[in-house]
């Protein structure tokens, strides 16, 4: 069942599942409103109908009121001869004071005031209709007299399609008179031959058109239009002397024409809807004063929707407008005193008890989403959504239905954030709809990220398959347009959308140089802007930017940075997206950082995007035997892993994040010249986690280290290690320069655990979701224990990686990304890697014992100034808060690692350090002292070993295993 019906859509209620709420959208009908019944108890409107409904009996009281004056006045008149004892000046006077009769309803842009106006203007057309909601209508109405009135309803009108020189009045006028001579035709075609030419019928047409004739006159008068030539002076006198009286004339209309239309006249009342009656920015004033003047009228109700921010700040400039050279002179109107004006002028047209403010939708959507669903009904009435984007899942709300929707045109991975509403989706009923109906008129992908992985590998023919490739790149082009042309115009500011749409047409080579340029005056431009509306106090463009410039630099974007060993023209030149992700992470940390989230967002999305199209056209070459072996161009594009910090460069702080510098020389005196030659395990897991860099066009590129190079002793320098690069790996294998295609086809158990990860290095590399959501576990939890090994292991495999990967399963309604990630298990606990980590372990442990040795001797400190406490005190009944903290981190933080790594429980670890006493400490700081000794000195001999070729290698570097 349907309870609120707006822009055709409705929301109702679950009545065996009260905590959800459903949209309802029919294909098709998206941009039309949509009348629905005002009777319905749960309506999402209800509330709104029933303020209406209460407003509405007060204007038809007023309008009794004033008809039973006028009965007074006009004692001794019958019928329709009351309206003609007086003249029209005669009736001005009596409507002097007339209460107002005007209903409003409420709403921001795409809220349903349209849809709401229009169902309550079909309740009152159909109220003296016989059997229609005859149940619903006595139960809404109660015992009022609105069931016995009849009302006559006018075609809506829109003001937006109105010209410069055109009037409301012009239009309602018009209207009527439509609505009269179809009338008219209808009883001719029904009267008999006999009665067609009676006298009575006639003289009421006749003398209607002469009322509407008298009326458009006026209008034309007071519009400034001249008399006609051939008309006297004295005529023309007589005519400006009628359209004083405007008001009378239109009330006479009226009445005559309710008296035509209706069999109880007595009870008839005309209604006129005005739709988007602010929305006509240089008419605003002049519709609503237009209808001040004339239609606040018995027997006129008059139905407006109308954002009241809107229409305030339209009838604001107006009166600024008229008072322009007193503000300008700084005479006794001011542009406070303009809106001053403008507020009272619309509350004396609009008074705040006759606006129906309707219930905020864009709430329900930005608060309620987690219990908000969406049907979308094809012409058959199935409901698209449930068909195509539940898929598996038990229940799918808002967010991940439409998220759903998008991954199964666009194949971009978007992960529901959960606390808020995902940037991309829409936020209130009109974008909603303008989304569905984008969307929808793509067609669905029939391939993903494990397809191309066949296509790579030869195990799917993609000459067969060739167009739905094509699908993916239309679909990946009409994104993009979305993105820049419909999403970016509503959701970001001038500035940001100009930026964006720039950023777009720049060539690969040069988008993040130009980006890397731009932000920082972008950055002081926008700063300025936003003081200067908010009256703050400002520092300039020039100062705003060397703040973003400053920060920059401290995150070591080398960009920004003047001096340095490179000439800093040729500096900037170079430039990676791993530059652009931490500029713009420095753009998010800076003051009025809560302005620029979308446009931040937008950036990384519209990288996602053309990641996406450079992986298409890659997998595609790497199809065609014989293709470009020189360059790959996504590999190019990228720079580096998304996650490497020049910050983190040799801190193992947030060691997945961290890039290490190791020389070559390093690796040969570590496995002999002659082992790297022959040891494949070994050489393969330096070539998938360890590359090296070059400057390419106005970029660089990290480069995979080849077997061939290495072997003729070209690879002789600096390379780096980092966690991540093994993903990168997998898009190298993408250039036929190494055709090892047959790795990855999942015809074998090895092959398929392939295929997953080159899918799963898709799946990390192209899309910002899933690296944000990464990157925030790796940043926000605890990933700095001294067992590298375990927590490299839990990058992978942890409960953080384990509920992402869930989520995009849920999302692609594909079980095996749950598998991407399972080589990774292989590789951590092979000996030959537990070798490569070890290089950087000495680099890791140093400061880090340094750091257990100084906590030791504070310990010490303290136990010394309380020498002469006992020994089974508490440590809580005598030290400080920050006395205990130390205590703390050394037990649980420094040294429980460094057990765990020998497989030993850590002392004291799971105890509460509340509870220890002085005598429990002092037994254990005896033992951590041994334990920093063995420590210290396995360090040492560790190093020197390194540079020792003689020794054998399984002594110094034991095997690391899970």
């Amino acid at each position: 069942m349907d309870y609120a019906v707006f822009n055709c859509l409705s929301i109702e209620r679950e009545e065996l599942m009260p905590q959800t709420t459903f949209i309802t959208i029919r294909q098709g009908m998206e941009y039309q409103s949509h009348e629905e019944s005002i009777y319905l108890e749960d309506s999402f409107f209800a509330p709104a109908y029933r303020q209406a409904a209460v407003c509405l009996q007060e204007i038809i009281y007023a309008n009794r009121c004033f008809r039973e004056r006028q009965n007074r006045n006009w004692s001794g008149c019958q019928g329709s001869a009351k309206n003609n004892v007086i003249s029209d000046a005669g009736i001005n006077r009596q409507l002097l004071g007339y209460p107002n009769n005007i209903l409003a309803f409420c709403a921001e842009r795409g809220q349903g005031k349209t849809s709401a106006m229009v169902s309550f203007a079909k309740a009152l057309h159909e109220m003296h209709i016989p059997n229609i909601n005859q149940e619903s209508k006595s139960r809404f109405w109660g015992g009022s007299c609105i069931p016995g009135c009849q009302f006559v309803v006018v075609d809506s009108i829109d003001p937006t399609v109105m010209e410069d020189q055109d009037s409301i009045m012009d239009a309602i006028l018009s209207r009527m008179f439509n609505q009269f001579q179809t009338e008219w035709e209808r009883r001719m075609d029904t009267l008999s031959f006999d009665c067609r030419q009676t006298e009575c019928s006639q003289s009421k047409r006749v003398e209607l058109l002469k009322l509407f004739q008298k009326c458009s006159r006026n209008l034309q008068i007071i519009s400034g239009v001249s008399s006609r030539q051939d008309t006297d002076i004295l005529e023309q006198m007589m005519e400006q002397g009628d359209s004083f009286n405007m008001r009378g004339a239109m009330y006479r209309l009226i009445c005559k024409f309710l008296d035509f239309m209706c069999q109880d006249s007595e009870n008839a009342y005309l209604v006129i809807q005005i739709d988007d009656a602010d929305f006509n920015i240089p008419r605003a004033y002049n519709i609503i004063d237009d209808i001040r003047r004339y239609l606040v009228l018995p027997k006129v109700l008059i139905l407006l929707a109308a954002n009241m921010s809107q229409l305030e700040v339209t009838v604001e400039q107006h009166f600024i407008e008229q008072y322009r050279c007193s503000i300008q002179n700084n005479g006794m109107a001011t542009v406070a005193h303009c809106h001053e004006i403008a507020e009272r002028y619309v509350s004396k047209v609009i008074p705040g008890n006759h606006r129906i403010y309707l219930p905020d939708i864009q709430s329900l959507i930005g608060n309620e989403y987690e219990h908000l669903q969406i049907k979308y009904l094809n012409d058959k009435g199935d409901n698209i959504f449930e068909k195509e984007i539940q898929g598996t899942n038990a229940v799918c709300y808002y967010q991940d239905q439409l998220l759903r929707f998008l991954y199964q045109r666009t194949g971009l991975i978007l992960l529901n954030p959960g606390s808020f509403l995902h940037n991309l989706i829409p936020g209130n009923l009109r974008e909603l709809t303008q989304f569905l109906t984008f969307f929808n008129q793509m067609d669905k992908l029939e391939i993903d990220y494990f397809t191309l992985a066949d296509y790579f590998s030869g195990y799917r023919a993609f000459k067969t398959e060739k167009e739905k490739m094509d699908l993916w790149r239309n679909n990946l082009t009409k994104m993009e347009r979305y993105l820049i042309e419909i999403w970016a115009p509503i959701n970001l500011r001038t500035e940001g959308h100009t930026m964006l749409r720039r950023l777009s047409n720049e060539p690969d080579d040069n988008k993040n140089r130009y980006l890397l340029q731009i932000l920082p005056d972008y950055y002081g431009r926008e700063r300025v802007k936003f003081n200067e509306t908010n009256g703050a106090s400002a520092l300039t463009e020039k100062e705003y930017r060397d703040i973003f410039i400053k920060a920059c630099r401290s995150h070591g974007l080398s960009h920004y940075t003047p001096n340095s060993k490179l000439k800093p023209s040729k500096e900037r030149e170079h430039a990676s997206y791993a530059d652009v992700c931490e500029a713009l992470n420095v753009l998010s940390s800076l003051p009025g950082n809560n302005q620029q989230y979308k446009l931040i967002y937008a950036i990384h999305f519209l990288y996602t995007i053309r990641l996406h199209q450079l992986l298409l056209n890659q997998v595609e070459l790497s199809t065609v035997p014989g293709g470009d072996q020189r360059e790959n161009t996504l590999v190019q594009f990228l720079a580096d892993v998304l996650y490497k910090r020049a910050d983190k460069k040799d801190d193992p702080s947030g060691f997945p994040l961290w890039q290490h510098s190791l020389s070559t020389q390093y690796f040969r005196e570590l496995y002999g010249i002659d082992k790297i030659k022959s040891n494949s395990e070994g050489f393969g897991l330096i070539s998938a986690f360890c590359r090296y860099t070059e400057p390419v066009s106005h970029s660089y590129a990290s480069r995979l280290i080849r077997r061939d190079s290495w072997d003729k002793g070209e690879e002789n320098g600096t390379l780096y290690f980092n966690f991540f690069y093994s993903n990168l790996w997998d898009l190298d294998m993408l250039t036929s320069a190494e055709p090892e295609h047959h790795l990855f086809r999942p015809d074998s158990d090895s092959g398929c655990q392939m295929r997953n990860k080159m899918a799963g290095s898709f799946t990390l590399l192209m899309n910002w979701d899933v690296q944000y959501v990464l990157l925030r576990n790796l940043r926000y939890h605890e990933l700095t224990s001294a067992d590298i090994l375990e927590n490299m292991r839990g990058v992978y495999s942890g409960k953080y990686m384990q509920a992402l990967l869930e989520q995009i399963c849920q999302l692609t309604d594909e079980e095996q990304y749950a598998n991407v990630f399972d080589k990774y298990s292989e590789y951590i606990r092979q000996k030959e890697f537990g070798y490569v980590i070890q290089w950087a372990v000495p680099y890791f442990k140093e400061p880090m014992m340094a750091q257990l040795r100084k906590l030791i001797e504070e310990i010490e400190g303290i136990f010394e100034i309380h020498q002469d406490t006992s020994s089974q005190t508490k440590i809580s009944d005598i030290l400080e808060k920050d006395e205990i903290g130390i205590i703390l981190y050394t037990i649980r933080d420094m040294t429980a690692p460094l057990y765990r790594a020998q497989n030993e429980p850590a002392p004291l670890e799971e105890k509460d350090i509340y509870d220890l006493t002085f005598a429990e400490i002092s037994g254990v700081l005896e033992q951590y002292k041994e334990l920093l000794k063995k420590e210290e000195e396995k360090n040492k001999i560790n190093r020197s070993a390194i540079l020792s070729q003689k020794q054998k290698i399984n002594s110094v570097f034991p095997c690391e295993t899970s």
